[in-house]
């Protein structure tokens, strides 16, 4: 009897345990669920206040840890993040998700020393290692760090190739350039055929400005309108609009739908090429529906600025009912490309203070330039609070083409008791020189 009630008691113990054990278990995949979820919607903070009600308990797991960290990172919450780390045991700082959540976490704050004692601390490196540091230089404007870090990597994964290609096209150098060159095509088949990869190597060619090899790779993507976008873009950049132009032919026989920025960047390129009959035949082409969208009427102004018809960018300003300041200055550098150097100055002071820009304030003095309005540059130049080096030097260049060199040398030596020298100012005088002497 002593033996049977032994057993039953042994049996119900076990039993209660096992129903103990079910119930944490199934307490910890609710709280990893939750905490993902509020994660996934952004929800941070959630996450992190039910991390708090647990904390103490001995339920948190690994993957709990994780969660929290993330929210921490997404937040900025440094000193929260910071107990999590402090209170991790020896195992979990082994943990290699662990660790990469530790990487992401203080390269979210900006802590990138702290995300680096993490990295070099860890034994076993993965893939997932490098692409949170890398990922984190990145974010931390130190696309340069992120190159060097690749290159210690062995058969990098599609996550890696990717990183160091953005990369790449943030730093935007030679350097870099031919660092990603080198890896693309050295690459095996395979790689270059991901999607993934040819849309990372093509934005670098891109940013880049290898005009060449972004072409080859534009034909090997599966064509969308933001890749003609950025081709598009490329083109204009380069001064190449003809090659826009028959891009968008391209496009209309593939039958792609162009959107608001294909236009915007079709005027761009009519604007550079500068033919009216061009700009015509192209602006019959576009949808009514954008001729009210203020980004595109911009582009219009500017266009038709440049191709000298001033009336038709004054028609399409004044259909603008709140103009922004790029719609501003757009028009006032529309007359000044054509000699109306009074109706930009006009505009200027007709446009409200608060909108006033940098570009703006250059182009209204350059307009004043073109017309040979010395008396208007100089009072308007005086009322301007913050003088860049580009104001300075439409100052410069306005005094100088009335051969005011002595006024210009002063105004140079003015801005360089403060700032370092700049090329463009020298330039406008001896261009001007250059062009006087030719004429004696």
């Amino acid at each position: 009897m002593f033996t049977v009630s032994l057993i039953i008691c042994h049996h119900t113990k076990s039993t209660h345990f096992n129903i103990l054990r079910t119930i944490t278990s199934s307490a910890k995949m609710n709280i990893e669920f939750e905490m993902k979820k509020f994660n996934d919607k952004r929800q941070f903070t959630k996450a992190l206040d039910l991390y708090d009600k647990y904390k103490h308990q001995s339920i948190i797991t690994d993957r709990i840890l994780v969660h929290a960290l993330n929210a921490c990172g997404q937040l900025g919450y440094v000193e929260r993040g910071e107990i999590i780390h402090k209170k991790l045991s020896n195992d979990s700082l082994n943990n290699i998700y662990i660790q990469t959540s530790l990487i992401q976490f203080y390269m979210r704050c900006g802590r990138v020393n702290d995300a680096q004692c993490i990295f070099n601390e860890s034994t076993s490196k993965t893939m997932v290692h490098y692409g949170s540091l890398m990922k984190g230089f990145k974010m931390n404007g130190m696309p340069e760090k992120a190159i060097d870090l690749f290159s210690k990597v062995t058969n990098p994964n599609e996550i890696l190739l990717c990183l160091l290609f953005s990369s790449c096209a943030q730093v935007q150098t030679k350097k870099a350039l031919e660092f990603g060159r080198k890896v693309w095509f050295q690459m095996p088949l395979i790689n270059r055929k991901n999607k993934h990869i040819l849309v990372a190597t093509f934005d670098m060619f891109i940013k880049c400005g290898d005009i060449s090899n972004a072409e080859k790779l534009f034909d090997m993507l599966e064509h969308v309108v933001i890749d003609y976008g950025q081709m598009m873009k490329c083109y204009n950049d380069h001064r190449l609009p003809m090659r826009t132009i028959d891009l968008y032919k391209k496009m209309k026989k593939e039958g792609i739908q162009p959107d608001k920025i294909i236009f915007v960047l079709l005027i761009d390129a009519c604007a550079q090429i500068g033919i009216e009959s061009r700009c015509r035949t192209i602006v019959k082409q576009i949808p009514s529906s954008m001729f009210n969208d203020l980004q595109f009427q911009t582009a219009l102004i500017h266009m038709w600025g440049k191709v000298g018809f001033v009336k038709e960018a004054e028609q399409i300003f004044k259909q603008i009912d709140q103009p922004d300041p790029v719609a501003y200055t757009a028009m006032i550098n529309s007359y000044g490309l054509n000699g109306l150097g009074y109706k930009a100055i006009e505009l200027y002071y007709r446009m409200p203070v608060e909108m006033i820009v940098e570009k703006t304030h250059v182009c209204v003095l350059n307009a004043c330039s073109h017309s040979g309005l010395v008396d208007e540059a100089r009072f308007i130049f005086s009322t301007i609070s913050m003088k860049n080096k580009w104001v300075y030097t439409a100052m410069v260049d306005c005094l100088s083409r009335l051969s005011l060199f002595d006024e210009a040398k002063e105004l140079i030596e003015e801005f360089e008791r403060h700032q370092s020298p700049c090329l463009p100012m020298y330039k406008s005088i001896s261009h001007l020189l250059e062009t006087l002497l030719i004429q004696d």
